[in-house]
């Protein structure tokens, strides 16, 4: 089995907003790398309490 590889947003083209909620938006995105279409959610977490942030990074570290 491959090993995963991190990415960065900077890694990704946006292509259009699919979505948009309370907290942040969500993208369709192409890799740049392989041109493999994605969906990226960007969170604004400055906005929220801080349990509230660490709850987000912690989601976040979990899953990467």
């Amino acid at each position: 089995m491959a090993e995963a590889r991190r990415s960065s947003v900077s890694d990704f083209e946006l292509l259009s907003k699919i979505g948009e909620g309370t907290f942040g938006q969500v993208y369709k995105a192409r890799r740049l790398e392989d041109g493999r279409i994605y969906v990226i959610k960007r969170v604004l977490i400055q906005d929220l309490p801080r349990s509230e942030q660490l709850a987000a990074i912690n989601e976040v570290r979990r899953r990467s």
